[in-house]
C-alpha cells in the first residue's frame, strides 16, 4: 500500500503548478447568458498542506495488481443482484433504513414510481421544448437562449431536488468525518 507524500505548500511550489490539463471540464466557460446581473468568477484554492498520492498507470499493472483495481463481471453481477435486493425492499416497504451492507442512495429511479416520475420530467421538459422549437419555426425565428431558458425553468424542480439530496448526503459525510477524525471538526 502506498503511503501519501505530504508537500508542505511554500516548500514544493514547483509542484504545484500543474500544466493546464486539455479536458473540457478545466476548460469550460461562464455559461453564455443574455444579460449577466453580475460577473461570473472562478476561483482555485489550495490548502496549505497538499497530498500527492503516486498512482500506477493501468500498462504498469500485473494482472493481479489489475484484477485487485478494477470491476470484474461477476463484481458488477453482484452489484446488480444486491441493487434489485435493495429495491425490492424499497418497494415493499422493508427497507429498514442505510446501513454498512445496505444504502438505498441513488436508487429511487429504480423503483416503479421513480421510474415513473423521472420519464414524466423527462417528457414533460422536451415538450417544452419542441414547443418553442415549433413556435420559433412559426415565427421565422432562432432563439437558441430561450430554448435553453425554457429548459431550464422547466428542470428547476428536479435541480432542487437534486440540491437537496446533495445538501443532505454532505450533512452525512461531515457526521461521518467527524466520527473518523473528530480533530479536524473541532
Amino acid at each position: 500500500k502506498k503511503m501519501p507524500i505530504i508537500v508542505e505548500r511554500n516548500e514544493h511550489s514547483n509542484l504545484l503548478q500543474a500544466e493546464r490539463c486539455p479536458s473540457p471540464e478545466f476548460q469550460r466557460s461562464a455559461p453564455k447568458r443574455a444579460a449577466p446581473k453580475k460577473p461570473l468568477r472562478e476561483s482555485i484554492s489550495f490548502d496549505e498542506v497538499v497530498r500527492i498520492y503516486y498512482t500506477l498507470h493501468v500498462n504498469d499493472m500485473s494482472d493481479e495488481e489489475f484484477f485487485n483495481t478494477f470491476y470484474q463481471r461477476d463484481d458488477f453481477y453482484a452489484m446488480k443482484v444486491d441493487i434489485v435486493r435493495t429495491v425490492t425492499k424499497v418497494t415493499k416497504g422493508m427497507y429498514e433504513g442505510d446501513d454498512e451492507i445496505q444504502c438505498s442512495r441513488g436508487l429511487e429511479c429504480r423503483t416503479q414510481s421513480g421510474a415513473q416520475e423521472r420519464k414524466e420530467n423527462k417528457l414533460r421538459s422536451r415538450n417544452k421544448v419542441f414547443l418553442e422549437q415549433k413556435r420559433q419555426e412559426d415565427c421565422g425565428i432562432c432563439d437558441p437562449e430561450a430554448l435553453r431558458s425554457v429548459y431550464v425553468s422547466e428542470t428547476k424542480q428536479c435541480e432542487q431536488s437534486a440540491r437537496d439530496l446533495a445538501k443532505a448526503d454532505e450533512a452525512e459525510a461531515k457526521k461521518i468525518q467527524a466520527k473518523s477524525d473528530p480533530a479536524a471538526y473541532r
